[in-house]
């Protein structure tokens, strides 16, 4: 079985000569490739991190992935694979627990039967993906619930135009998107900007 390590461009010389000098024979350590989805789609298994781009590539595909999320120094990532973790669409590992030994058993497991695979491409292909079609719908609920909250301590607003003292633009483009995880009893944030511009 070949690996490849893909380090990304902004690790440090002295880590990435840390990673080599790790790789075996049959690793090879770079610090990018030009087309990241085709090394996934033609991968047996990926352990990647949980940056948006990588998560949206990588569940386009069949491929089993296992996802050790950055926690600093936001938690964007954590909570995007968690919840991409309870649907079942991939695996997760906190990173403290990020052993060789725990990711070498993961990719063991994925590499010796279709079931990780299987599974996961299942849960993928139930994920609602439409998210920007629930936008509008869950902006109102988030601005309700804090409306409800804030009735009892700021008079209400006469502006439409503004939001929190910021221009209805600045407004549209504040972090507002959320997403229900399969099973989920609340809504957690993720990420993401609506971008009223398209």
């Amino acid at each position: 079985m070949q690996h490849l390590v893909v380090t990304g461009p902004r690790m440090p010389a002295a880590m990435r000569a840390e990673v080599e000098a790790a790789a075996g024979p049959a690793t090879k350590v770079t610090a990018k490739v030009s087309d990241g989805l085709a090394y996934v789609v033609g991968a047996e298994a990926a352990i990647t991190m949980g940056g948006y781009n990588t998560i949206a590539e990588t569940l386009s595909t069949d491929t089993p992935a296992l996802v050790v999320p950055r926690t600093l120094p936001r938690a964007e990532q954590l909570i995007r694979a968690r919840g991409l973790a309870r649907a079942g669409a991939l695996d997760m590992l906190d990173p403290a627990e990020a052993t060789p030994e725990a990711i070498g058993e993961w990719l063991a497991a994925a590499a010796a039967t279709g079931k990780k695979a299987e599974r996961q491409t299942a849960a993928r292909a139930a994920l609602d993906l439409a998210g920007l079609d629930h936008v509008v719908e869950l902006a109102q609920t988030l601005a309700w619930r804090t409306d409800r909250a804030e009735r009892t301590t700021r008079p209400p607003r006469r502006d439409a135009t503004a939001v929190r003292g910021r221009p209805a633009a600045a407004a549209l483009a504040a972090p507002v998107v959320m997403a229900a995880a399969a099973g989920a009893t609340a809504l957690e944030p993720i990420s993401g900007v609506v971008n009223a511009a398209g």
